[in-house]
């Protein structure tokens, strides 16, 4: 059985705005258990970096995220199933 393979005939991307994270974490979390998909992207995360990792760990999920700094709102979170193979980049 080839991993990549199946993952990427089966890949689907959960994207969402949460308009804060924190208080809708649990419904993320069950539609994630739910639905299965192989990357979640979630806008608008409001989270700062008193909100550690693994508050907001997803089984079987690596997290990747980009808290806003100095300001309310803003925010970007990614999760991907940590069989998925991919690089990493820096935009500034």
């Amino acid at each position: 059985m080839n991993l990549n393979r199946d993952l990427l005939q089966n890949f689907s991307i959960l994207l969402c705005n949460a308009r804060s994270l924190k208080d809708k974490f649990d419904e993320l979390n069950v539609i994630a258990t739910t639905t299965n998909p192989t990357v979640i992207a979630v806008t608008e995360t409001w989270l700062t970096p008193i909100t550690t990792d693994a508050q907001i760990n997803l089984n079987d999920m690596n997290i990747y995220r980009s808290d806003r700094f100095g300001k309310t709102g803003g925010g970007v979170a990614i999760w991907a199933k940590k069989s998925l193979e991919f690089s990493h980049c820096m935009f500034y």
